[in-house]
């Protein structure tokens, strides 16, 4: 999921409390949570986490709030020896003002752009900032008795390292993209035009393909290509070729959906992450006002966790506008069938409204 399912929202009522109660140097701590995989890679699981916030300052801070961030060792991380974890994350703190009518946040003091490695064999394996907020910013000396409600914001970020684009590695590879006067294999969808290719450069990029030809494929120059359309395996090939999307021939918003979805389940079959990446991160430019609920429903009754999740997101960032639409309407006349979804839909709607603008 995207930027509202990797916050987490740590909330303290009555601030100034702490701060009267707990010494120089002490800290007290939020609750263990837990941030969901990124970038829709399932090599990549849920990580645990813990906040630590010192209301006077840690020791070597005097008159700041300092923070810390500590990383927790999971039972998957521990049965594969995983003994670091690195991550980025943004942070921020704030105050929540309440009245009659609404309840708002407002951030005071953020960090955009943190960059840590979280080392497990060097306990506790943490990231603090000593000096996160002067106290004043938060509890002027003139009145630090008064009841002030506070809020800690983070978010983790998906690495972009993972789907970055070497120009100097695609340049040869590119150009031989559909070029059939080399192409030594070609792949057959029985209607569709079939798809030719070369193998050594499929078997370089790809140990799905690599294994294929070295087995069920081998010697072969034509195989035929079930339970997928000819348009999303072109795209997997093309991504193996050149790193990018390929959008040729994906005329209207719903069509390019469709392959974007067909073509992620190929990539999930046969390894490629930062194609899936790259998909994660196109697909919510084809959603619209029209037609988000259709693939909301198709992602929940096919139980398609990555099309889902990204409809939802989708949803909640666009919630004013999208509230009282068509689609919404669809959606309520599903309702008796499709409650489950409803209710996860509101539910990341509420947690977005909960959430500070950065």
């Amino acid at each position: 999921m995207g930027e509202i399912a990797n916050t987490f929202i740590w909330e303290i009522g009555s601030f100034q409390d702490y701060v009267r109660k707990i010494s120089h140097g002490d800290a007290f701590s939020s609750p263990k949570f837990w941030i969901p995989q990124n970038c829709h890679d399932d090599n990549i699981k849920p990580t645990l986490w813990q906040l630590h916030l010192y209301p006077n300052g840690d020791l070597g801070a005097r008159n700041y709030i300092s923070i810390s961030l500590e990383a927790i060792k999971t039972p998957f991380e521990r049965s594969n020896n995983i003994n670091e974890r690195e991550q980025r994350h943004k942070l921020g703190i704030g105050k929540t003002f309440v009245n009659r009518a609404s309840r708002s946040k407002t951030l005071i003091k953020k960090v955009t752009d943190i960059k840590h490695n979280y080392n497990f064999n060097n306990p506790p394996a943490t990231w603090s900032l000593d000096q996160f907020i002067s106290l004043n910013e938060i509890l002027p000396d003139s009145n630090r008795s008064r009841s002030t409600d506070i809020f800690i914001q983070i978010t983790f970020i998906d690495s972009d390292e993972s789907i970055e684009r070497n120009e100097i590695l695609y340049e040869k590879t590119e150009k031989a993209f559909e070029d059939d006067d080399l192409a030594d294999i070609e792949f057959n969808f029985g209607c569709d035009k079939p798809v030719k290719a070369h193998r050594v450069i499929l078997a370089m990029e790809s140990k799905y393909f690599k294994e294929k030809f070295q087995g069920e494929w081998k010697g072969k120059k034509v195989v035929r290509i079930e339970n997928t359309t000819c348009m999303a395996f072109r795209a997997v090939i093309y991504f193996i070729y050149t790193g990018k999307m390929m959008y040729e021939g994906c005329n209207g918003c719903c069509r390019l959906i469709n392959i974007h979805n067909e073509t992620r389940k190929l990539a999930e079959m046969m390894g490629l992450t930062k194609l899936k990446c790259l998909i994660a991160k196109e697909m919510p430019r084809s959603l619209n006002k029209g037609n988000w609920d259709k693939f909301l429903l198709v992602g929940w009754k096919t139980n398609d966790k990555f099309l889902k999740d990204i409809v939802l997101e989708y949803v909640a960032k666009n919630w004013e506008e999208f509230k009282k639409g068509k689609g919404m309407k669809r959606l309520l006349l599903v309702a008796n069938d499709e409650m489950e979804v409803i209710e996860e839909l509101f539910a990341i709607v509420n947690k977005k409204k909960q959430m500070a603008m950065w």
